[in-house]
Protein backbone atom coordinates (compact mmCIF):
# COMPACT_ATOMS: atom_id res chain seq x y z
CA UNK A 1 0.00 0.00 0.00
CA UNK A 2 1.26 3.45 -0.88
CA UNK A 3 0.87 6.32 1.59
CA UNK A 4 0.16 9.76 0.15
CA UNK A 5 0.26 13.04 2.08
CA UNK A 6 -1.40 16.09 0.56
CA UNK A 7 -0.37 19.36 2.20
CA UNK A 8 -2.42 22.51 1.75
CA UNK A 9 -0.87 25.96 1.66
CA UNK A 10 -1.40 29.07 3.74
CA UNK A 11 -5.08 29.84 4.06
CA UNK A 12 -5.98 26.42 2.68
CA UNK A 13 -7.77 23.42 4.11
CA UNK A 14 -8.13 19.68 3.48
CA UNK A 15 -11.49 20.28 1.81
CA UNK A 16 -10.26 23.04 -0.52
CA UNK A 17 -9.23 23.05 -4.14
CA UNK A 18 -8.95 19.62 -5.75
CA UNK A 19 -7.87 17.77 -2.59
CA UNK A 20 -11.09 15.74 -2.01
CA UNK A 21 -11.17 14.74 -5.68
CA UNK A 22 -7.55 13.58 -5.66
CA UNK A 23 -8.04 11.75 -2.36
CA UNK A 24 -10.93 9.77 -3.82
CA UNK A 25 -9.00 8.91 -6.98
CA UNK A 26 -5.95 7.75 -5.04
CA UNK A 27 -7.99 5.72 -2.55
CA UNK A 28 -9.71 3.97 -5.44
CA UNK A 29 -6.21 3.01 -6.62
CA UNK A 30 -5.45 1.45 -3.22
CA UNK A 31 -3.51 4.30 -1.63
CA UNK A 32 -3.86 5.46 1.95
CA UNK A 33 -4.30 9.24 1.76
CA UNK A 34 -3.73 11.81 4.51
CA UNK A 35 -4.75 15.45 4.23
CA UNK A 36 -3.94 16.97 7.61
CA UNK A 37 -5.33 20.35 8.68
CA UNK A 38 -2.51 22.72 9.49
CA UNK A 39 -2.92 25.90 11.54
CA UNK A 40 -3.15 28.75 9.05
CA UNK A 41 -2.93 31.67 9.13
CA UNK A 42 -3.32 31.90 12.93
CA UNK A 43 -0.56 30.20 14.92
CA UNK A 44 1.28 29.38 11.73
CA UNK A 45 4.88 28.38 12.31
CA UNK A 46 7.13 25.56 11.26
CA UNK A 47 6.92 24.11 14.76
CA UNK A 48 3.10 24.09 14.79
CA UNK A 49 3.02 22.43 11.37
CA UNK A 50 5.51 19.77 12.56
CA UNK A 51 3.26 19.00 15.54
CA UNK A 52 0.35 18.31 13.18
CA UNK A 53 2.53 16.31 10.81
CA UNK A 54 3.95 14.21 13.68
CA UNK A 55 0.47 13.41 15.02
CA UNK A 56 -0.21 10.83 12.33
Amino acid sequence: MTNVIIIHGTGGSPKGNWFPWLKEILENEGCKVFIPRFPTPENQSLESWFRVFDSF
